[in-house]
């Protein structure tokens, strides 16, 4: 049986796509605002090859669980990161 991949669309469960933040930061450099806020919602999207779209990029499990035992460490258990 195959493991269910992780949502995505969860904070923590993914890294913002370095494709989409250097074109988003083009538009705003170039018109002086977010797409979404030139185009609207539905007309922000930015084509990206990378993530499809989605601007996210998704963590495997084992990744997730680093992160969250490293957070743990410092803020549950009072240790060094």
């Amino acid at each position: 049986m195959a493991a269910a991949m992780p949502d995505h669309h969860l904070h923590g469960n993914f890294d913002r796509c370095p494709a989409c933040v250097l074109q988003q930061e083009e538009f705003v450099r170039r018109w002086g605002r977010s797409p979404s806020a030139r185009f609207g919602r539905r007309r922000a999207e930015i084509e990206c090859q990378l993530c499809d779209g989605s601007g996210h990029l998704p963590l495997s499990v084992a990744e997730i669980v680093r992160r969250t035992v490293a957070v743990a460490r410092v803020h549950h258990w009072g240790l060094p990161a």
